[in-house]
C-alpha cells in the first residue's frame, strides 16, 4: 500500500501489483507473487565457519607491505539471519528476484532504535522485561545477541551472501566464497566453493513455478549478466547521531564501506582506514551521495550494484529503515532494475536479429526486426517513465537509482541500434527492389520485343487485317502490363 500510495496515479496499476490475484495473468502488470509465511518461519539461512569478529586491528606485516585491517581473537561460529521475505516479480518475459533478511536476535526490551544515550545497557544487563519468561535470555546469550548485531558482522554477511557463483580463482583463497546453508523442513541447499550458480537461490526460485516450467527457466540461470546480486539495505546504528568530529569521520568511514559492499578487514591503514585511496573515494560518494539529510547523519547512495540507506536515531531505525527502504525505494529500485533487464534483453535480440538479416531469408528476418521494433516501442510508449513519482525526495532517490544503473545510456544505444538496424534493411530493401525491378524490365523488354517482332510477322492482307490488328493490340497490352507491374512493385516496396 505503500509504494502504491508513493507513485503517479497513472502508473500504480501498471507498476503495483495491487490485488496479487494469482490467478491474473495480466501481462501489462508488474506482477508480485510471494513465498506464504507458513514456507518463511520453516526456513533458516546461515553463514557457516563465520569468524565472529571481537576486535579490529591495524597491522604492519613489514616494512616493504602495506598495513591491513586484520582479525583478531577470533571465534567460530554460526550466523543465522531471519528470511522476512522471498518475492518474485514479472513483467513481460522479465523476471526479477528478491529476498529480504534481518537479525534473529532482535529483542523488543533493548533502546537501540532510540535517541537514549543508555541505549546498550539491555546488551549487558538483564532489564527485567522477561522475568516470568522460561527461555530468559543469559548474560552469554545477550553476549552473541550483541556479537551478531555489529556493523561489522552485517557488512560481511552482505559481502558474503549476495554472491551467484565465482566469477574468478581467487575468490578462493581471499575467502570471498561463504558456505551458505538454507535449511528448509528437511531439505538443505548449500552454497560453497565449486558451485557454478547458488544451489539456494536456485530452490527459493524453483518454489514459484512446477518442475516442467522451472527446468526451462533453470536453463537460463548460467546466462545472468551479474555474478552478484544488486544489494538494497538500511543500516540503522544504535544510539544518538554522531556530534564530534572524530565520530562523523567514523560514521562517513563506515558508510563508504556500507555504499561499496566492504567490510572492515579490507580496508588499509596508509588510506584513513578505507578500502579505496581516500581522496578517490571521498569525490566518489559525493557522485553517488544524496546529502539533503546529512545534517541529521542520514545517508543514502546508489551505485551499480547497491542501494544504501545509513542512519540513526528512532526516526530512522523505526520509520525509515523499517518501511520505507524495503516498501517505497526498494520498488522503485525494482522498476529500476526491470528496466535494466529490459534493456539488456532488447540489446541481445537486437544483435541476433541483426544478424539473421545478413544470414536467413530476408522477408522473414525482416518480419522477426519488425516484431522486435513494436516490442520496444511498447515498452517506450507503455513502462519507460523519467518520473514514477511527485515526492520530491522519491524524484531525487529514483534520478539517482536510474543513473547509478546507467539505464539513459543504455537506452540510447538500444534506440541508435534499432535505427542502424533500420537503415540496413532500409538498404537491403532498396537493393532487393531494384534488382526484382531490373528483373522485370528485362522480362518486360522480352516480352515486347516479342509482341513487335510478331507483329512483323502479320502481313496485312484483305483476309487478315483483323488478326493483324489483334496481335498488335495483345503486343502493346502485354508490354504495358509489364511495365505497370514493374512499376507498382517498385513504389510499393519503397512505401514499405
Amino acid at each position: 500500500m505503500a509504494s502504491y500510495l508513493y507513485l503517479l496515479p497513472h502508473l500504480r496499476n501498471i507498476l503495483i501489483d495491487a490485488h496479487q490475484d494469482q490467478s491474473n495473468n495480466d501481462e501489462r502488470v508488474l506482477r508480485h507473487y510471494r513465498l506464504p509465511k507458513e514456507i518463511l518461519e520453516k526456513m533458516s539461512l546461515t553463514l557457516d565457519g563465520y569468524q565472529l569478529i571481537e576486535q579490529l586491528s591495524l597491522i604492519q606485516e613489514n616494512a616493504e607491505q602495506l598495513d591491513i585491517v586484520s582479525e583478531t581473537n577470533e571465534e567460530k561460529t554460526t550466523f543465522k539471519v531471519k528470511i522476512e521475505d522471498v518475492s518474485l516479480f514479472s513483467l513481460s518475459k522479465i523476471y526479477i528476484f528478491t529476498m529480504r533478511v534481518s537479525p534473529v536476535y532482535l529483542r523488543n526490551g533493548l533502546k537501540w532504535r532510540s535517541n537514549d544515550q543508555d541505549w546498550w545497557h539491555g546488551l549487558i544487563y538483564d532489564n527485567g522485561d522477561n522475568k516470568d519468561n522460561k527461555d530468559k535470555e543469559d548474560e552469554s546469550h545477550q553476549q552473541q545477541v550483541a556479537q551478531q548485531m555489529q556493523i561489522q558482522t552485517w557488512l560481511r554477511f552482505t559481502k558474503l551472501a549476495r554472491i551467484l557463483y565465482q566469477s574468478f580463482p581467487e575468490q578462493v583463497f581471499e575467502n570471498k566464497i561463504a558456505h551458505l546453508t538454507l535449511k528448509h523442513g528437511q531439505e538443505i541447499e548449500q552454497f560453497g566453493k565449486g558451485y557454478a550458480f547458488s544451489p539456494i537461490i536456485e530452490y527459493l526460485i524453483g518454489l514459484f513455478f512446477n518442475k516442467e516450467d522451472f527446468n526451462e527457466i533453470k536453463k537460463k540461470l548460467n546466462e545472468t549478466q551479474t555474478d552478484r546480486m544488486y544489494v538494497n539495505v538500511a543500516y540503522g546504528l544504535a544510539g544518538i547521531a554522531p556530534e564530534m568530529k572524530i565520530a562523523k569521520e567514523r560514521y562517513e568511514r563506515l558508510f563508504s564501506l556500507a555504499l561499496y559492499v566492504d567490510e572492515g578487514t579490507d580496508s588499509w591503514k596508509k588510506m584513513n582506514g578505507y578500502v579505496y585511496d581516500y581522496k578517490f573515494t571521498q569525490n566518489l560518494m559525493k557522485q553517488d551521495m544524496i546529502t539533503r539529510w546529512k545534517g541529521l547523519s542520514t545517508y543514502s547512495g546508489y551505485t551499480i550494484y547497491s542501494n544504501v540507506h545509513f542512519g540513526s536515531s528512532w526516526f530512522f531505525n523505526n520509520v525509515i529503515a523499517p518501511q520505507h527502504v524495503p516498501y517505497i525505494y526498494g520498488h522503485m529500485l525494482v522498476v529500476g532494475l526491470f528496466y535494466q533487464a529490459s534493456l539488456r534483453y532488447f540489446a541481445k535480440k537486437v544483435s541476433i536479429a541483426t544478424k539473421k538479416l545478413t544470414t536467413q531469408n530476408y522477408e522473414e528476418s525482416q518480419k522477426e526486426f519488425r516484431k522486435l521494433r513494436e516490442e520496444f516501442i511498447i515498452f517506450t510508449n507503455d513502462y519507460w517513465f523519467r518520473d514514477i513519482t511527485d515526492q520530491i525526495q522519491g524524484i531525487e532517490i529514483f534520478e539517482k537509482q536510474t543513473k547509478s544503473l546507467r539505464l539513459n545510456e543504455e537506452y540510447a544505444l538500444i534506440k541508435d541500434e534499432m535505427e542502424r538496424a533500420d537503415e540496413y534493411i532500409d538498404a537491403l530493401r532498396k537493393e532487393h527492389t531494384d534488382q526484382t525491378t531490373k528483373r522485370i524490365s528485362i522480362i518486360a523488354g522480352i516480352l515486347g520485343f516479342a509482341g513487335l517482332w510478331a507483329t512483323t510477322l502479320a502481313v496485312p492482307t484483305d483476309k487478315e487485317w483483323f488478326n493483324s490488328i489483334m496481335l498488335v493490340d495483345l503486343s502493346i497490352i502485354i508490354s504495358s502490363l509489364a511495365v505497370i507491374s514493374s512499376m507498382v512493385y517498385y513504389l510499393f516496396n519503397r512505401k514499405n
